[in-house]
């Protein structure tokens, strides 16, 4: 096994060394943008001491990733034999840069030498930078054009260079350096075709594998363990690759930081749990993870030289195994689940803390996490130094407590996923977080607008006329049940559908709606009215979650069409369509066993949908139920602490 040597080195220390640009390499090309970019990251950058160190912050130069050239490759490019060159096989642009910015405002420094393969009369121009000269290559265009974007820095009247820019740029500024043994030109390739990168995990798992970690082995023990630590580390990441796994754990999972190696994530996350001895976390992390793409690494790097490379990597076992017992536990599996997914919360640093908490005897971090789903609906919080013990779902309404519809709804899927008697039977976090890309939407599973769509094909008609058939009737003499169901079917058409009355109103069609949820209709000189006017449900008796992109799909049917939609949905051969178990059963009436009309959404239906929801979401949440009926109306329904916890 041939080791990769990984440190990290100021820009002092690659003074006086030699670098070598190979052919597969392309010329210089930075911007005025990238050199500006630079400058000003530098400029900016104040070292900070670090806590229980004598060393500073430092800003981070990304990896260069080199190899050092052995006799037979310095001949074959013209190099002298007895001097040390080091092939560049990534970061030669920033190395570039570095060399022109110290060239220009460092005097008395033993510079780099950088020497280019294809391009030797770069190597020459870099070292006298001249206006006549850049038109004849295109390298001397772009090392003119930071050259210029230097001095003008230096030269600005407004934000201009500060007096320890140079100091910084030698001293507090270091590269990630990476000297690989393997083939050059297959790692540059590997590293520009995609297929790996220099990712902080790559990084740091370099960092724990070194043989300098291994002092005292003799050569077979030290392999061995190394071979030991990474087929675990291999087997972490293949476990982070289990989508199931993933999307439960991780509640950013298509961020692009974790998109080379998922281990990335556990990296972070064990640094984000990390506190100081006053209970206080250590970093700003959002900030640092900002300004710095390799703060990870860096933040490693700093703990395996004050506490031992085996303490981090005891830490990165133990919180895997942590995750990963969440995972294969069925019922933290759904709390965890719920509390990575619901609405309002920052669940990076939800996560965080349950990672803390994840220190307590296995009874005390199950209680916490019953309480923190608890107080997601407000339960045990504490406005105004008063503990909130109840919670009224009746008062919650579409538009300004949509977070907190979602969230119980959430719950109500989670808690029946978990008392379903398969021992298999868990709810899709992966195919909830691709729903939930086209955004969750609250939908009203019966129609609340009033407006029907401007034109109506021949099917839709016919299906409309069958619904109606199942409408109730209120006959007056001579009329009949029976002759008012026929005329009214027959009434029902194109045109009808979409009249207005002489108050503006679609008439026939706000009668649809009314008959939808269970109101009598009645002939009153002529006209097919309602018995009583009904007001538009915003309230959790009329609402789903439904994937978003589907919601459209819905808008403004009635409930017997959102329930043929739904079906269709559900047919694979048509689409595959990820529906939470508990719309499915809503829009089934699952909730209203003894109901003799399934095509209708009425009130009893409504009642009889929240009662089971209060039941189910407060047993799970070790709460009492509360269920308020006043004269065959539910008047409040909720949850409640349990008396013994008041």
């Amino acid at each position: 096994m041939t080791e990769n040597k990984i440190e990290l080195k100021s820009v002092n220390e690659l003074l006086g060394m030699k670098f070598f640009v190979p052919s597969y390499q392309r010329g210089y090309r930075w911007t005025k943008q990238q050199v500006n970019d630079l400058l000003n990251d530098v400029n900016e950058f104040e070292p900070q001491e670090l806590p229980d160190s004598k060393e500073k912050t430092w800003y981070c130069l990304q990896p260069l990733v080199v190899k050092e050239m052995d006799s037979e490759r310095k001949q074959d490019c013209g190099l002298l034999y007895s001097e040390q060159w080091y092939e560049v096989i990534d970061g030669q642009q920033r190395l570039t840069t570095i060399y022109i910015i110290l060239k220009l405002l460092s005097e008395n420094t033993a510079f780099p030498t950088i020497q280019y393969q294809t391009r030797p009369e770069s190597g020459k121009f870099l070292a006298n930078i001249k206006e006549e000269n850049n038109r004849d290559n295109i390298d001397f265009h772009f090392m003119l054009s930071t050259k210029n974007v230097v001095n003008a820095k230096k030269n600005a009247k407004e934000d201009p260079l500060k007096p320890d820019f140079v100091d910084k740029i030698k001293n507090s500024c270091k590269v990630i350096w990476y000297e690989t043994q393997d083939n050059a030109y297959e790692v540059f390739k590997r590293l520009n075709s995609g297929k790996i990168s220099l990712s902080n995990a790559e990084l740091v798992k370099a960092l724990l594998l070194k043989d300098d970690n291994f002092i005292g082995m003799n050569a077979d023990a030290m392999r061995l363990k190394q071979l030991e630590m990474a087929g675990e580390w291999d087997r972490m990441e293949q476990t982070l690759h289990d989508n199931s796994f993933w999307y439960f754990i991780n509640p950013q999972p298509e961020d692009a930081r974790f998109e080379c190696t998922r281990i990335d994530f556990l990296l972070e996350m064990i640094l984000r749990s990390k506190k100081n001895d006053k209970k206080e976390y250590k970093y700003d992390i959002e900030k640092e993870l900002r300004l710095n793409d390799y703060f990870i690494f860096s933040t490693y790097s700093e703990n395996i030289a004050k506490e031992g490379w085996e303490i981090q990597w005891s830490n990165i076992q133990r919180f895997f195994r942590i995750m990963k017992a969440w995972h294969d536990n069925r019922q933290l599996y759904h709390y965890i689940g719920y509390l990575m997914n619901l609405k309002g919360s920052d669940k990076m640093a939800m996560l965080r803390d349950l990672l803390c908490d994840a220190e307590n005897p296995k009874d005390t971090f199950l209680s916490s996490l019953i309480s923190r789903c608890q107080k997601s609906l407000g339960i045990g919080e504490k406005p105004k130094d008063k503990m909130i013990v109840e919670v009224n779902f009746a008062s919650w309404k579409y538009g300004p407590n949509n977070d907190e519809i979602h969230n119980v709804l959430l719950l109500f899927n989670l808690a029946t996923t978990q008392n379903q008697i398969s021992e298999v039977s868990r709810y899709p976090f992966d195919k909830h977080f691709e729903a939930a890309k086209k955004k969750w939407s609250l939908e009203h599973i019966h129609a609340q607008n009033e407006k029907p769509k401007t034109e109506w094909l021949d099917d839709e008609i016919n299906q409309l006329k069958q619904f109606a058939k199942s409408f109730r009737f209120t006959a007056n003499e001579p009329d009949t049940v029976d002759k008012m169901s026929t005329d009214f079917v027959d009434s029902i058409n194109k045109e009808s559908i979409v009249a207005k009355d002489e108050n503006g109103q679609y008439q026939l069609y706000r009668v649809i709606v009314g008959a939808m949820m269970g109101i009598s209709i009645k002939r009153l000189n002529n006209t097919f009215v309602l018995e009583k006017e009904f007001e538009k449900d915003d309230h959790l008796t009329n609402m789903a979650l439904l994937q978003g992109d589907k919601n459209a799909a819905f808008n403004n049917k009635l409930y017997p069409e959102k329930r043929a939609k739904l079906a269709e949905y559900e047919n694979v051969e048509k689409e595959s369509l990820f529906v939470p178990i508990c719309t499915r059963n809503v829009f089934f009436k699952h909730y209203s066993p003894y109901s003799t009309n399934p095509l209708l959404w009425d009130k009893q239906a409504g009642i009889e949908y929240v009662t089971a929801m209060t039941k189910v979401v407060a047993a799970y949440l070790q709460l009492d139920a509360f269920l308020l009926k006043e004269n065959d109306e539910l008047k409040s329904y909720g949850v409640k602490l349990k008396e013994s916890k008041k």
